[in-house]
């Protein structure tokens, strides 16, 4: 079909039209998209709104082909286009502003506004579930949801969740649009009865809640004002970085919910960790049989939980020190204490009773006091290059549901007597150059 009919003007009106009176869901072109005034709009539904324009009938038809003739056509009358290869265009700030408007408040089927606006949050919806799908990884799913109001009220929230597979559906990563127009990734529990799902008791639900706290988690944030800066791409990127940073957070919630009456499950108001002289043997595992078989082995997920089990002994030994230093009377010390970045050669800056830096390397297991533990190269050079001042933390038996543990202290001379065993290689090839 000739589209030479169809000017720029015709674009234009038809750009105020799906505004006002919402996109069509039935007529998306899945990948390319029209910038109108800094809006984007299905081509399809785009053109052939247009084409109705431009005919002055309301009942015309547009045999639409997302080909280079049609995409041609609409870039010759100046209008840029956007490719998605996820299908659907990012989340734009127009459609979150209208979120924001009736987030919350009464919906009335006989209001002919909230029908319009409902159009645009299906669209939404479909945006904020497309988001979580794309976010999944390893053994996590995506549950669609794409409810934009409930009971006779827009959604206060537009969410939805992804889980692992076969873990309890009660707790979950919620990802979605606050009422505010803020994008957010949440690891939470369900506070209210589904059809499928029913809520968290509310005596496990503070156990959950102190837990969370206790751990240092954060939910993940992008306000609304940052969103214009992202894309799909850098989206979906760190919302995969924080469920994999607190894939063991998820875990250990899980583990707490299914052992509801476990008293050892039951968290202290403080996290303690006592101190215990250090032990007369490390076993080692290097020279254990090898048996060469092979299993399936979730890297991802292994490291994430590895990750976090080492930021809580962090966490853990920040917080002793710092009581430590404060009881002293440095409370200026105590302020200072911290966490270091990586490939500083140690975890924790802390000080001595004369006020004098320490160097803390932290090691956590969740086993006993005899499990041996593993260093970098880096790590190892940095006990030979601050032996004045560096200090290693072994924190064991660490119950994560408690926040609790104990630990014992290596000097520097300490560590460099115990026994290391390579077990792993560095491989790579000499080239010797003849005279």
């Amino acid at each position: 079909m000739k589209l030479s009919h169809i000017q720029a003007s015709h674009i234009k009106e038809a750009a105020a039209i799906i505004d006002h009176f919402g996109p069509d869901l039935t007529k998306h072109d899945r990948f390319y998209w029209v910038k109108v005034d800094g809006r984007e709009y299905s081509i399809k539904y785009l053109l052939m709104v247009a084409h109705r324009v431009a005919l002055d009938d309301d009942k015309a038809r547009l045999q639409f082909s997302s080909d280079e003739f049609y995409r041609g056509h609409v870039k010759s009358l100046g209008f840029p286009l956007v490719y998605y290869k996820e299908g659907l265009s990012f989340f734009a700030s127009s459609e979150l502003e209208r979120y924001r408007s009736v987030a919350g408040t009464r919906y009335s089927t006989h209001n002919e506004e909230h029908k319009y606006i409902g159009l645009h949050l299906k669209l939404l919806a479909r945006k904020v579930n497309l988001w979580a799908e794309l976010s999944c990884f390893g053994d996590y799913r995506h549950e669609p949801d794409l409810h934009w109001q409930l009971s006779g009220n827009f959604n206060k929230d537009q969410w939805t969740v992804i889980r692992e597979a076969g873990s309890n559906p009660q707790i979950s990563f919620y990802i979605g649009c606050r009422g505010n127009g803020d994008l957010f990734v949440d690891l939470h529990y369900q506070r209210f009865n589904l059809t499928h799902v029913k809520r968290v008791a509310k005596a496990d639900g503070a156990r959950l809640d102190a837990y969370r706290h206790a751990s240092g988690y954060s939910q993940l944030v992008m306000p609304f004002d940052e969103i214009k800066n992202h894309d799909w791409d850098s989206l979906i990127a760190i919302t995969r970085a924080h469920i994999e940073q607190h894939t063991g957070l998820y875990r250990e919630l899980q583990a707490m919910l299914r052992n509801a009456v476990n008293p050892e499950l039951a968290l202290p108001a403080v996290p303690s960790l006592s101190e215990e002289d250090a032990p007369e043997r490390i076993r080692s595992y290097a020279n254990r049989k090898r048996t060469f078989e092979g299993r399936e082995v979730n890297w991802e997920s292994k490291a994430a939980t590895s990750a976090n089990l080492g930021l809580s002994g962090e966490k853990l030994v920040i917080n002793a020190e710092r009581k430590r230093l404060e009881e002293a009377g440095l409370h200026e010390q105590a302020m200072k204490v911290a966490k270091q970045g990586d490939g500083a050669g140690y975890d924790v800056l802390s000080f001595d009773e004369a006020g004098h830096p320490l160097h803390i390397e932290v090691k956590t297991t969740t086993n006993g006091k005899d499990e041996p533990f593993y260093m970098s190269a880096q790590e190892r050079a940095y006990v030979d290059a601050c032996q004045a001042t560096y200090l290693l933390y072994r924190v064991y038996d660490f119950n994560p549901a408690t926040g609790s543990g104990s630990f014992y202290k290596l000097s520097a001379e300490e560590v460099k007597s115990l026994e290391f065993t390579a077990t792993g290689f560095e491989v790579s090839k000499r080239t010797i150059f003849p005279q």
